[in-house]
């Protein structure tokens, strides 16, 4: 199982978003490459999935954030980054991944006013995409991060 190089690449994309509200694609199509070729070589996912669930995780993907991203409330690097993880993981990582997210992004919404203040100058400055009231939403893949990390222990526990 590679699941510390998936946390790191993950942690990567959410730093990108959290400073630049984007995710290049020079991050999230070499994980989809690798993801891929590493399941059409071995016969499954980096974490070990078979390939009916990594096709199972890839519809979960569509299903949950594709109708956010036709309303404008998820970006396209949103997608690709969790297509990466679909592909290298399976539906529950997923699922559980945007649960988190979800649930996340609902806590920052609530808390983000008091807590912004007790952050470090440098630390907005370098994600001051997260800085509440902005108009374009906040970045989601910090929020992935946080999913897919969670998914990955509690998974890594069962």
């Amino acid at each position: 199982m590679l699941y510390p190089a998936l946390v790191v690449w993950a942690g990567i994309c959410a730093l990108q978003d959290a400073s630049q509200k984007r995710i290049a694609n020079s991050l999230t199509f070499p994980c989809m490459a690798v993801a891929l070729g590493y399941l059409l070589i071995r016969g499954e996912t980096l974490t070990g999935a078979s390939p009916s669930q990594a096709i199972t995780a890839i519809s979960v993907v569509f299903l949950l954030l594709l109708p956010g991203y036709m309303l404008g409330r998820t970006g396209a690097g949103d997608i690709k980054m969790m297509l990466g993880l679909a592909l290298a993981s399976d539906a529950l990582h997923v699922l559980i991944c945007i649960v988190i997210a979800g649930v996340g992004v609902g806590i920052w919404a609530l808390l983000s006013a008091r807590v912004w203040s007790f952050i470090p100058v440098n630390m907005k400055t370098f994600m001051q995409y997260m800085a509440p009231g902005g108009n374009d939403g906040i970045p989601y893949a910090p929020f992935l991060f946080l999913g897919f990390c969670f998914a990955s222990g509690w998974i890594g526990l069962l």
